[in-house]
């Protein structure tokens, strides 16, 4: 019911009307609604919506930052890189310290230059004050994975999981790492976490089955690439397990 509410209030102010003489405070309060409704719009995948929502939060407010950072996020998901970085480089000029806008920014230059991604996912992830510490260094372990740098993903990942104990995906990360490395027995704790958290992908189940072959459980193997096999028949996976290439 609130969640409901908060949604009409945002679609209620984003439909009031745009004066030039509005005080500058009805301007950003406009701005970051329409800013807000562009993020919610994303998140159901409807991208036409989310980059109009984006256009009238900077349009309601250019001497803000909120506009452009919304902007550049439904940019990269459009995957329009010039017109996402023109967006990101101006909000991060308004607002150069804002975690959010480096966390998300960085994320954008991980997809094209892993290496040079770094430096802004951590600056977030490293400000006290930051709401998402643990996704900063989730992306900065996968980025770090990216360019090369295991150690540095590794130890990215267990600091995501040291603010969120929960974080599947920094879980599933760390856990394909520590099999290259062969530490087994850390995979295996981090395949029950997810387990019992009733994750089951066909990834998931494949690092699984090998895990268990490499340290001779071979119940565990069988049952497992059962249910591989069960659950995901048409899987890359599953297909892998069918003609024996556990080392691929």
């Amino acid at each position: 019911m609130w969640r409901k509410a908060c949604g009409v209030v945002l679609i209620l102010m984003a439909g009031m009307a745009v004066a030039e003489d509005d005080p500058p405070a009805l301007k950003d309060q406009r701005a970051r609604v329409h800013a807000e409704l562009a993020f919610s719009y994303l998140q159901i995948n409807n991208l036409n919506a989310a980059l109009e929502e984006a256009e009238t939060a900077k349009n309601a407010y250019p001497e803000i930052s909120v506009g452009y950072h919304a902007l550049g996020v439904v940019y990269m998901a459009l995957d329009e890189p010039e017109l996402a970085e023109r967006n990101f480089n101006q909000a991060l000029k308004l607002e150069p310290k804002n975690s959010e806008y480096n966390n998300n920014y960085g994320w954008f230059v991980c997809q094209r230059n892993p290496a040079k991604s770094l430096d802004y996912m951590l600056m977030a992830a490293r400000d006290p004050l930051y709401k998402s510490p643990d996704l900063a260094y989730y992306r900065a372990g996968v980025c770090a994975r990216k360019a090369g740098d295991l150690a540095a993903a590794d130890a990215h990942f267990l600091r995501a999981l040291k603010r969120n104990p929960e974080m599947i995906p920094a879980m599933y990360e760390l856990a394909q790492l520590r099999y290259l490395s062969k530490d087994f027995d850390t995979v295996s704790e981090l395949l029950q976490k997810m387990q019992e958290a009733n994750i089951q992908a066909p990834e998931l189940l494949w690092l699984a089955a090998r895990t268990y072959r490499q340290m001779g459980r071979q119940d565990a193997v069988d049952s497992t690439s059962a249910q591989l096999q069960k659950l995901f028949p048409k899987s890359r996976e599953a297909e892998l397990l069918r003609r024996g290439a556990w080392d691929e």
